[in-house]
């Protein structure tokens, strides 16, 4: 085997690896509503690359350029270089955490994150809820992300919390 050869199939396997992550769109899409939710339950900004900007980045070792996946199209690039940089930049996801190119295991990890038992004060979860509608309203629903998931839990949180007597 030639150094050519060698570089023909890295080619071929990075535009495999760029088909695989790019025919997962239609999951990626719900990526920005799920991290937006995660966020509004935990009450902080965790997750503010995927709703805000629509990308989810892979982070890659030492001087490497990350990998980003844009979340409306699925398209894996490079936070970075190009040509070889890339190159060494993705093996080092496929080596170390392949499973963070599969849309499935991004979803179920937010998902996991979501809950509405956290111990929070009733007010916090009201006004985490009510924050999360402003974001929805002013950074997915302007680039298409689907926005379709539960929207009720400002209203059954604020009517549970003014049934609820003032301690």
């Amino acid at each position: 085997m030639n150094p050519q050869s060698i570089g023909r199939m890295t080619d071929d396997h990075i535009s495999e690896i760029r088909e695989y992550v790019a025919a997962q769109q239609r999951q990626w899409r719900f990526v920005p509503e799920l991290a937006l939710q995660a966020d509004v339950h935990a009450g902080r900004e965790n997750h503010q690359e995927m709703w805000r900007d629509g990308q989810y980045t892979i982070p890659t070792y030492g001087a490497l350029p990350d990998m980003v996946i844009n979340l409306s199209s699925g398209e894996l690039f490079s936070a970075g270089e190009l040509g070889d940089a890339f190159k060494l930049g993705l093996l080092d996801v496929v080596i170390r955490s392949s499973e963070a190119l599969f849309a499935g295991n991004v979803i179920t990890r937010l998902a996991q994150s979501i809950g509405y038992d956290s111990g929070l004060p009733m007010e916090t979860i009201v006004r985490n809820a009510q924050w999360g509608n402003q974001m929805r309203q002013e950074h997915l629903m302007p680039r298409g992300f689907p926005t379709e998931l539960d929207r009720t839990v400002e209203q059954s949180y604020a009517a549970e919390l003014s049934s609820k007597p003032n301690l």
